[in-house]
């Protein structure tokens, strides 16, 4: 009788941790967008794949160039235009990856693209490197601080795939800029949500619920 319990106690737990409602990763391709969407399109589509609050401003989809024939966020830099920003108002990111795209050449010689990460208060979220980038010959990278900076070498028309990216703590602002000649473009965003708190919560009360059973066994 006491197996038969502890059977029935195992079995909820492993039902909590196939249908509770944990959060997964998201990876946005943007093929349902067309040419010429702008942010408010974008944040909609962003917020049906990810289920959950999101913000976007400074984005534009194309198809065209590098990272076409499939649409992509773009975001055209003239040295004054705003930076393409996505917050993620309700649930953070602990990492990310993603297809980057440099188009034009910087005649500055600062980073061709840069990424910025914040928590909920717009402090700075630390990086680190998960590995598993793809960067052409010729470019390269840098992960300072909050910061990934990838150089094309004033080489145009440049297609990387980012690695992947994890925070220290939670990530609710990502801050895409370009360097003033370039515009830049992102594509498959890969993202790593933060657990919910209530599927942690559930699966808690399943861990409580056998030492409870075993108790009282």
């Amino acid at each position: 009788m006491r197996g038969k319990f502890l059977l029935v106690a195992l079995i909820f737990t492993f039902s909590i941790f196939m249908y509770a409602d944990f959060a997964e990763a998201a990876l946005f391709d943007f093929n349902t967008l067309i040419a010429g969407d702008l942010s408010s399109q974008i944040e909609a589509y962003m917020e049906v794949v990810y289920g959950s609050n999101i913000d976007v401003t400074g984005g534009q989809v194309y198809t065209t160039q590098i990272l076409g024939p499939d649409s992509y966020v773009r975001n055209d830099g003239t040295g004054t235009e705003p930076p393409l920003v996505i917050k993620f108002t309700a649930t953070p990111l602990t990492s990310i990856q993603f297809e980057a795209g440099v188009f034009g050449i910087s005649y500055i010689g600062n980073p061709d693209f840069e990424l910025e990460v914040f928590d909920s208060s717009h402090n700075p979220v630390n990086i680190t490197n998960g590995g598993g980038a793809e960067i052409p010959g010729g470019t390269s990278y840098v992960i300072s601080g909050n910061q990934w900076w990838w150089y094309t070498n004033y080489q145009t028309n440049m297609r990387a795939l980012s690695p992947r990216l994890i925070f220290s703590s939670p990530v609710y602002e990502l801050r895409f800029h370009n360097d003033y000649a370039t515009h830049i473009g992102i594509d498959n965003l890969d993202v790593a949500p933060v657990p919910e708190p209530a599927s942690m919560l559930l699966l808690g009360m399943g861990i409580l619920g056998i030492f409870g059973l075993r108790k009282k066994m």
